[in-house]
This record gives C-alpha cells, sequence and structure tokens, in this order.
C-alpha cells in the first residue's frame, strides 16, 4: 500500500493532519507571543496549516518540513495564498534527516506525525533545536484507559506504545521543558477526524474502483474503522502541549 497516496486521500477534506478542530488549534496559536521576526521550525508540517496560521498571526517566517510530495503540493499552495513571499520554506525530506543548527529556533512543531520514534523521542530530538526562552508545541495521542488487547492486536502494537496524558506532561518535564499550556481534543474531534477520513476513502473506493490500490486501501480502511469504533474510541486520547525551554 502507498501510505502517502492513502494519507493524501484520506486527508482531502481536512485542513489538519490531526485530529484537533481549528477552533482549538487557534486558541493555542493565540497563546505563543512570538515576535516578529521569530523563527519556526514544523518538523511534520502535512498540508501546512499550523505552520502557515502560526505565520500569519504573529509575523514568523518558518521552514516545514514532510516527506509526502502531495501535502507540500497542497502546503505551497495555501502558503503563497496567505503568507509573503519568502515568509515560509518547504522541503520534501525526513525530520531525522535534517541538520538543524543548536538553539535556532524559536518555535518547534511536532504535530503531524511522530517525527523521532516517540512521544520521549520527540522530546529529546527536538530540544537541542529550540532556542533557550523558545518553545515546543508537540501533539500526541495517549492512553485514555488501558486498551484491549484485542485492540493492541489489531493495529499491531504493544501496550508502551502511549502513556497517559498526565504521563505525557511528565515525560516533557523529566525532559527539562517547563509546560505552559496542555489540552486534550475532546470525543467530537477524533470523532470528526476519524469520520471524515473515513468518508474520502469510501468515496475515492466508489468512485475509482480499478485503482490499483483500491484492494489494499478498502481493507485497511475497514479494518482501522471497525477497531476504532469497537476499542480505539474508548481507548486512545490526543493531547497538544505547549513546552517551553
Amino acid at each position: 500500500m502507498d501510505p502517502f497516496k492513502y494519507a493524501s486521500i484520506a486527508h482531502a477534506d481536512l485542513d489538519l493532519v490531526a485530529p484537533i478542530s481549528l477552533e482549538r488549534l487557534d486558541r493555542v496559536v493565540d497563546l505563543l507571543e512570538l515576535h516578529p521576526d521569530a523563527r519556526v521550525l514544523d518538523l511534520s508540517c502535512g498540508k501546512g496549516e499550523v505552520l502557515i496560521r502560526v505565520c500569519e498571526r504573529w509575523g514568523a517566517t518558518g521552514v516545514g518540513l514532510d516527506p509526502s510530495p502531495s501535502f507540500l503540493a497542497a502546503a505551497r499552495a495555501e502558503a503563497a495564498a496567505r503568507l509573503p513571499d519568502g515568509a515560509v520554506e518547504l522541503q520534501q525530506v525526513e525530520p531525522f534527516e535534517l541538520e538543524v543548527e543548536p538553539e535556532s529556533y524559536d518555535l518547534v512543531i511536532a504535530m503531524g506525525a511522530r517525527p523521532f520514534g516517540d512521544f520521549r523521542g520527540t522530546l529529546a530530538q527536538t530540544w537541542p533545536m529550540v532556542r533557550s526562552g523558545g518553545m515546543l508545541l508537540v501533539g500526541d495521542t495517549y492512553w485514555r484507559q488501558e486498551p484491549d488487547p484485542d485492540y493492541l492486536d489489531a493495529l499491531g502494537i504493544g501496550p508502551d506504545s502511549n502513556v497517559s496524558h498526565a504521563e505525557n506532561v511528565a515525560l516533557a518535564v523529566a525532559e527539562s521543558f517547563t509546560p505552559l499550556y496542555c489540552v486534550a481534543a475532546g470525543h467530537a474531534e477524533i470523532d470528526h477526524y476519524e469520520g471524515m477520513c473515513n468518508r474520502s476513502v469510501e468515496r475515492f473506493l466508489r468512485a475509482s474502483p480499478g485503482d490499483s490500490h483500491a484492494d489494499a486501501f478498502r481493507e485497511y480502511v475497514r479494518h482501522w474503522r471497525d477497531a476504532y469504533l469497537k476499542w480505539g474510541r474508548a481507548a486512545v486520547g490526543y493531547g497538544l502541549y505547549l513546552l517551553l525551554k
């Protein structure tokens, strides 16, 4: 299965490649209080919405990384329509391939994926990138409750793939970050995200029955849907963590 193609189809009708509302994101962006010459790095920018909103709100300049060519094409189109020329630089690259000068960014964003393997790894790898007095805005999943073993089997993951919301905050503290603002997405936000991804893929399958990826996409989206509704909805949350260095 082509993961970039699948992700592009699944997120076709979503601005954010993350299960939170734009309203909740805007509240967090308003708290950043960046100066106009601030530099921002988005390690998994997806379609660019978070980075663009930060630069729109605060007049900052930014760099966005993502390995998906379709996501970057969408990000470039949005940036061209909404930001001054040169406000953002978008690169098709994996975060671990980038050499970042220490303490070179006022804000580092890691919301779209786990760019360094897991939450702890993201904290450890981003710490050197952030200037003293700068911030990390990271989004990640957490366990609302102990996951059903059948759910773990269905996804092929272990119980240690997430910890609780409170434990995510504790990991940030252990990495010497100071939590400034931590907020969790509600069930309705995650339901909307999951529902819109499912809808987009099913509509694609109906419109493109002869696509070479159709069988793999159909199996994957329905397996994921059933696992989410049966176990995942109760077990998995999504948190945003604004952390000060």
